[in-house]
């Protein structure tokens, strides 16, 4: 018998002290194409990571900080999104 594998509902990104989540994986998307998106997702980010690594002090210190911080905050978001997609799926038989 051939096992198969698809998300299954997953909440995450914490919004307040209670831990409401505000996003939700969706249920039944087929492990193959979830995983294709984490990656995606993943590779952005380690692009976005990359090219903070690159810059110089004198970049860094000619007012790039809130630039940094942008770039910072959509790569945790991007990673959020992949581990979330990883997390929620489940191999059934």
């Amino acid at each position: 018998m051939a096992k198969s594998a698809a998300t299954t509902c997953f909440a995450f990104h914490q919004v307040n002290p209670e831990e409401t989540k505000l996003f939700t994986v969706r249920p039944g998307v087929p492990a193959s194409d979830a995983l294709e998106a984490a990656s995606c997702f993943m590779d952005v980010a380690l692009s976005l990571c990359k090219g903070i690594g690159s810059l110089s002090d004198d970049d860094v210190r000619a007012g790039m900080a809130c630039d940094l911080r942008q770039t910072a905050f959509a790569s945790l978001f991007l990673l959020e999104m992949a581990k979330a997609v990883v997390d929620s799926i489940e191999v059934k038989a």
